[in-house]
């Protein structure tokens, strides 16, 4: 594994621990690495990849690609 990749980090937190004492990482608009255009790409990393880097956290915005309207 590359340095960076922390799958497992989550791993090391307290059973105990409560959300308000965390801080997870996280994405803006998580999906966008395969958009053709460029300015609404804010990762160059799938959804995969950012997993495999710690993130847990998404934020996925979704569109209806069936009858647009």
């Amino acid at each position: 594994m590359s340095t960076g990749m922390r799958p497992n980090w989550m791993a090391a937190l307290s059973d105990t621990a409560t959300i308000d004492q965390l801080n997870i990482p996280g994405t803006h608009d998580s999906g966008t690495s395969n958009l053709n255009a460029n300015y609404h790409n804010t990762n160059s990393l799938n959804i995969s990849e950012q997993l495999q880097m710690g993130i847990r956290y998404f934020d996925i915005r979704l569109r209806c690609l069936v009858n647009p309207a």
